[in-house]
């Protein structure tokens, strides 16, 4: 009675003309009895020219019936036994312990060579933008301390506005003074008549110096008011550019740390892209 697994590697060279017509990939077929094909249907991009009674030439397919075991490699062009490259996928078939033959899959490398390329591509692109991510953190960390510096000097700038503030006010309270000063010495330069009349005159001049420091005090007081204004919306913004300037810095330290794991993930896709195609 004909082994079942014999009768398998017979129904699969029976099939093996509709094998590309019943799956969504283009993959050939071949079907190997001892080490000679039974089978073979090439994949429409991929042709190694197999004929039925030809000696097995792929090493995935010798190796497969000389291990026992499943074998999956993509094969270079320097290492195919056909001179161009391909992946190939080889099952063996055994009657009880011994292998009597194996079925293999062959398709073209173009998808895995898409994929290699395309993981090569973001490894770089990835390391490119932490790179470039890392070097804008750094940036907003700069423009973080230099707003603390601002920040800094709009404190002293008000606290020098506030001490302005304090010597305008002893000024005026010097002129106050010094115009009832004058106001006392006219009285009495007055009072004396004609040998008061050269002390009216410096007290006259008292009067006037006292006019025209608080006149002085008055424009002085103006501006420092202005200023104080100013000081006041420039602080008003300082805070809101400080709060922005914080956020975004902690976004782009949170994007940069995406973005190193990003690369971290993409240079691993691009190893295993590679140790895929070191497969022998």
């Amino acid at each position: 009675m004909e082994d079942k697994n014999q009768t398998l590697l017979s129904d699969f060279a029976k099939i093996a003309p509709y094998f590309n017509d019943v799956i969504a990939e283009d993959i050939g077929i071949s079907v190997i009895e001892g080490k000679k094909y039974i089978a073979y249907m090439p994949a429409k991009k991929l042709d190694l020219g197999n004929k039925v009674g030809d000696e097995v030439k792929g090493k995935v397919s010798l190796d497969a019936l000389s291990t026992g075991k499943k074998i999956f490699r993509i094969v270079t062009k320097e290492n195919s036994a056909y001179g161009i490259p391909y992946i190939a996928c080889a099952y063996p078939i055994f009657n009880q312990e011994k292998v009597i033959g194996c079925i293999t899959t062959t398709q073209t490398i173009t998808t895995h060579e898409r994929v290699s390329s395309s993981a090569h591509q973001l490894a770089v692109s990835s390391k490119e933008m932490s790179a470039n991510l890392e070097e804008l953190s750094a940036d907003a960390n700069k423009l973080a301390t230099t707003s603390n510096e601002l920040g800094e000097l709009n404190k002293n700038l008000s606290e020098a506005t506030k001490r302005m503030d304090e010597i305008v006010n002893f000024i005026k309270g010097v002129a106050s003074q010094t115009n009832l000063l004058g106001l006392n010495a006219a009285i009495e330069a007055a009072r004396v008549g004609e040998a008061g009349r050269g002390f009216g005159v410096v007290a006259q001049e008292i009067r006037k110096l006292a006019v025209e420091s608080s006149e002085s005090v008055s424009i002085i007081t103006e501006s420092l008011q202005q200023i104080q204004v100013i000081i006041g919306s420039f602080s008003k913004k300082f805070e809101n550019s400080e709060r922005n300037i914080a956020n975004q810095t902690q976004h782009l330290q949170e994007i940069t740390a995406a973005s190193q794991i990003l690369a971290h993930i993409s240079t691993e896709l691009s190893n295993v892209a590679d140790s895929l195609f070191q497969s022998k």
